[in-house]
């Protein structure tokens, strides 16, 4: 039993910011989001957004599942990717969305820039054992 509710304990975060990008999904982007810079038809908005939820979903396989890290890295990246797929799906019906393959781009940037830096967290942290 508490196994299951450290699990429970550990994945709350990762899937309370999946339903806070689902609930923000569902209407018009609100006016913050539209004051976010575009570069190169890249919302740095959805680097940030999945970037940490790449790090949420990190953070909840580190602390749940008995795996080497690097799996732990790619797991948590498909997730990540996978729920950004499900998430532009979603967009396309929503009046005032869309779901562009641009933005899956975007989550994948932001995805390889958390895990890079837990990647090198992980390296300056352990001092020269390093076991990936």
């Amino acid at each position: 039993m508490k196994k299951t509710l450290f699990t429970i304990v550990s994945w709350t975060p990762a899937i309370a910011y999946m339903a806070l990008i689902f609930w923000l999904s569902s209407s018009p982007p609100p006016p913050p989001a539209r004051a976010v810079p575009v570069y190169f038809d890249i919302k740095i908005i959805h680097i940030i957004e999945y970037g940490v939820l790449n790090l949420l979903v990190f953070l909840a396989l580190d602390r749940t599942a008995d795996i080497p890290f690097v799996w732990k890295m790619i797991y948590s990246v498909a997730i990540t990717i996978l729920y950004g797929l499900t998430d532009e799906l979603h967009q396309v019906f929503v009046p005032g969305r869309s779901g562009k393959l641009i933005d899956i781009a975007a989550n994948l940037i932001g995805c390889i820039i958390a895990q890079t830096g837990t990647a090198l967290f992980r390296v300056k942290s352990s001092i020269g054992s390093v076991d990936i």
